[in-house]
């Protein structure tokens, strides 16, 4: 099977920078107690040329592991009443969002 990394990008505001990782923080959270979680890092950018100054980095074991979390994470939101998309514009944050594999 193959290993799928979700890696998203993120330009976020230095104002709306703990508000965000808070979030991070407690979707993460969640996210760790799944079954197929393998790795899961979120790193801010220290040096270089870049817009994306948070990255997140969670490796699963295979699709089958991601997409059920997607799924759990879509239903939490749906019942919270949790709209990422209105979250990320409140705050001004661009984001890249992609699925990778090893």
């Amino acid at each position: 099977m193959t290993e799928i990394l979700r890696i998203d990008k993120f330009h976020v505001p230095e104002a709306s920078l703990h508000e965000f990782l808070a979030k991070v923080s407690e979707t993460h959270e969640e996210l760790g107690r799944m079954d197929g979680l393998v790795g899961n890092d979120v790193v801010r950018l220290q040096e270089g040329e870049s817009r994306f100054n948070v990255v997140t980095v969670m490796k699963w074991r295979d699709r089958h592991a991601h997409d059920s979390a997607g799924r759990v994470m879509a239903e939490r939101a749906r019942n919270t009443g949790f709209d990422r998309t209105a979250f990320w514009e409140r705050l001004g944050i661009e984001a890249d969002l992609g699925i990778y594999t090893t």
